[in-house]
């Protein structure tokens, strides 16, 4: 998520804007204004708030269960990193709201541009979190369609390696772009007052647009194909498994009231064999219920990401078509509104997985009662 001048402007520019309004196709400053106060001061506290307590309360109970098998450590990194993009998604707010007060002048730090340097970090976070949920997606998959050569792929260490790699590459796609931008001390000459303020090279823009085509293009549009592939090939295998399974629950039914009384036991013996061996075989070829939960979880959880990437990747391929559209140039109010959105979508994201968890994992959902309700504190 790119950091964006929210700050007001004069009265003459506000006067100019609405003169010129249906010309250049940008909202108003009023309507500007009045949707990121309602992202600073509602929508986002509450969905950041939401997201940490989640979080954590998911983080402890995958820690309890145990980390014994692949699923639960994917999920474990998928929270950690969900509660860090949060906690700097709360920094970012907080001096974004700040920083349009024009009382803030008088602190000795510049929030605004604090604020600018958290939200590389935020989006670090966020990408780990998209390419750890692309992972998982993509081993479901895997193990789900074409079960008998990845049935022992997915192990705990390769996983880990994999997570670590996730980390690893969002980590040195941004290396080139921080090191052209940090935090200084500045002394204003015309008042004495030191403040904080963050300082950029000059190679900082040619860094920056490498950054954006390689961290906001291309990484969010291969995740989204990823992600969707797999959410559709594992929505379709759902379908499969619930109508093999009424299928074999009908020819059961079917074939046991077809039984004469008169066929002799040996009859009568051989036919219901035959019936078991059947439903056996039928049931192989099935997922079983265990199985079909976690494909439901992991539909869930792709689902969101893809609401949040598709987001994303609607505002990054509309910069490269009109290039004014950024923050700053001709419509960057409109950029302003559209990007909040996205954040809101990314914000959803990463504090709805508990729900999830709650709905479809039954081990977790145990584990969950018995640490945070009084009926499980009972029990214990």
């Amino acid at each position: 998520m790119e950091w964006v001048n929210f700050t007001t402007t004069s009265a003459a520019t506000r006067t100019d804007t609405t003169a010129t309004l249906a010309t250049i196709g940008d909202i108003s400053t009023d309507v500007h204004m009045a949707i990121m106060s309602f992202y600073f001061y509602f929508l986002w506290p509450t969905l950041i708030g939401l997201g940490v307590v989640t979080n954590l309360m998911a983080i402890i109970v995958f820690v309890d269960m145990g980390l014994h098998d692949s699923v639960s450590i994917s999920f474990l990194a998928l929270s950690i990193a969900d509660l860090l993009y949060l906690l700097f998604s709360s920094v970012v707010a907080v001096t974004a709201a700040i920083g349009i007060q024009p009382w803030q002048s008088g602190l000795t730090i510049h929030v605004y541009f604090l604020g600018g340097y958290a939200a590389w970090y935020e989006g670090l976070f966020m990408e780990t979190a998209m390419g750890i949920i692309a992972y998982i997606s993509l081993a479901r998959c895997c193990c789900v369609a074409i079960a008998l050569k990845f049935k022992n792929t997915f192990t705990v260490r390769r996983t880990l390696v994999i997570i670590g790699a996730i980390l690893c590459l969002a980590v040195v796609t941004r290396i080139p772009l921080l090191r052209t931008t940090g935090l200084y001390w500045y002394t204003n000459p015309a008042n004495n007052i030191t403040r904080l303020f963050a300082y950029f090279n000059e190679d900082f823009n040619a860094k920056k647009e490498v950054h954006d085509i390689i961290n906001r293009t291309i990484f969010p549009n291969v995740l989204l194909i990823i992600v969707f592939i797999c959410a559709i090939i594992l929505t379709h295998t759902l379908i499969v498994a619930a109508r093999t399974r009424r299928e074999m629950t009908g020819k059961v039914t079917v074939a046991s009231h077809n039984h004469k009384k008169e066929k002799a036991d040996l009859s009568l013996q051989t036919n219901q064999t035959g019936e078991k061996k059947a439903a056996e075989e039928s049931r192989g070829q099935t997922l079983s219920g265990k199985e079909i939960q976690v494909v439901k979880q992991v539909t869930a959880v792709a689902g969101f990401l893809l609401l949040a990437v598709f987001v994303l990747s609607v505002n990054s391929i509309a910069q490269v078509i009109v290039p004014e559209f950024m923050s700053g140039r001709r419509y960057k109010r409109l950029y302003n509104v559209t990007v909040g959105f996205g954040s809101s979508c990314c914000h959803l994201n990463a504090c709805v997985n508990l729900f999830i968890y709650l709905r479809f994992n039954r081990r977790f959902r145990q584990v969950f009662i018995r640490l945070f309700t009084c009926s499980g504190a009972k029990q214990t």
